[in-house]
């Protein structure tokens, strides 16, 4: 989307006609990197949230797929796949840096992940998602902060 463009994002995209949040996210994981999806089990949600910049509502939706396929992303929409382990998720405490958006300075949260700035709604699902695994695992007693 030229809304996003240079930004690091999850795979995503608008739904088709008739076409689920489910349905689509699936779809869009499989157009953009390649993978086949019937092996993703959809596990949940986060809260919808609204993108500004692109005027979106984005539901975020969580899956588990065993073994992490062979990729082959789309190089019209993909210019290189980053990786988070999920230690690392837990452990990140964000910035906040500057940035520029046309004639705006913004000050945004992010962090940095393999020399990508990663921020916006992209940092904002995966706060969400850490703080929500660190109350479950506190929660289970197999985790303190």
């Amino acid at each position: 989307m030229a809304e996003h463009a240079g930004q690091v994002s999850f795979p995503g995209g608008r739904c088709q006609a008739g076409e689920s949040h489910e349905q689509a996210a699936c779809r869009e994981y499989t157009e953009e990197l390649g993978c086949p999806n019937e092996h993703i089990e959809l596990i949940g949600s986060l809260p919808a949230m609204y993108v500004y910049a692109s005027g979106h509502q984005v539901v975020p939706l969580l899956g588990l797929g065993g073994d992490l396929p062979a990729m082959c992303p789309n190089p019209d929409e993909v210019s290189e796949v980053l990786f988070l382990p999920l230690e690392h998720l837990l452990g990140l405490r964000p910035l906040v840096r500057k940035i520029q958006r046309g004639a705006m300075l913004i000050e945004t949260p992010g962090f940095w992940l393999e020399g990508h700035w990663v921020w916006g709604a992209t940092a904002m699902m995966l706060e969400d998602l850490k703080i929500r695994l660190m109350r479950i695992a506190r929660a289970w007693g197999s985790w303190e902060e």
